[in-house]
C-alpha cells in the first residue's frame, strides 16, 4: 500500500501543478478544442453556443448548438466539404429554436441560406464551416435573421 501511494503521489503533484498554473483563458482554450466553437447572431445579437455537437446519421450530418433558451440546428445531406444552399423544401435544413418562457417555444424553419463545410476531418472527427439564413416562424409569421455563423473543429459521432 505505502509503495503504490509513493507513485501515486507524484502523479497527483503534477495534475495539481499543470491546473493551477492555468488561467481562465488556458481552460478555455482547452475546452474549446475539446468541443469546438459555434457563434452567431440572431438579429443583430451575438450568439454563442454553450454546447456544440454533431453527428453523421444516414449519410448526413446534424450540427447543434444551445444556448440557454435558444437552440440553433443544421441537417444537411452529405458528409464532405462544400457549399449547400439551404432552401425551403430543400434536403438541406435549418432550423432556429428560441423558447420564450417555461410554455412557449418558437421554431424558425429557414426558407432561405447557405451553409459552407469547409472541412470534415476524417481521422479526428471534427467538422467546420460557416452558415447564415433567414427563418421564419410558421404560427405568428415572425422571421429571425442569423447571420455571420461559425462553426470550428466541432467533434462529431
Amino acid at each position: 500500500m505505502k509503495k503504490s501511494l509513493l507513485t501515486f503521489l507524484p502523479l497527483l503533484f503534477c495534475l495539481v501543478i499543470t491546473f493551477n498554473s492555468c488561467n481562465k483563458d488556458d481552460v478555455e482554450n482547452i475546452v474549446e478544442n475539446l468541443v469546438g466553437k459555434m457563434t452567431c447572431k440572431v438579429n443583430g445579437n451575438d450568439w454563442e453556443a454553450s454546447t456544440p455537437a454533431a453527428v453523421i446519421s444516414s449519410g448526413q450530418f446534424i450540427i447543434t448548438g444551445k444556448q440557454s433558451k435558444k437552440n440553433i440546428a443544421i441537417n444537411f445531406n452529405d458528409t464532405l466539404a462544400g457549399d449547400y444552399p439551404i432552401i425551403s423544401g430543400n434536403q438541406n435544413v435549418a432550423v432556429y429554436i428560441a423558447n420564450t418562457d417555461s410554455s412557449s417555444t418558437s421554431y424558425f424553419l429557414a426558407y432561405q441560406g447557405s451553409l459552407k463545410i469547409t472541412t470534415v476531418n476524417l481521422e479526428k472527427h471534427k467538422i467546420s464551416g460557416t452558415f447564415s439564413f433567414k427563418g421564419l416562424n410558421s404560427t405568428n409569421a415572425d422571421t429571425v435573421n442569423v447571420t455571420n455563423g461559425q462553426f470550428s473543429d466541432i467533434n462529431y459521432l
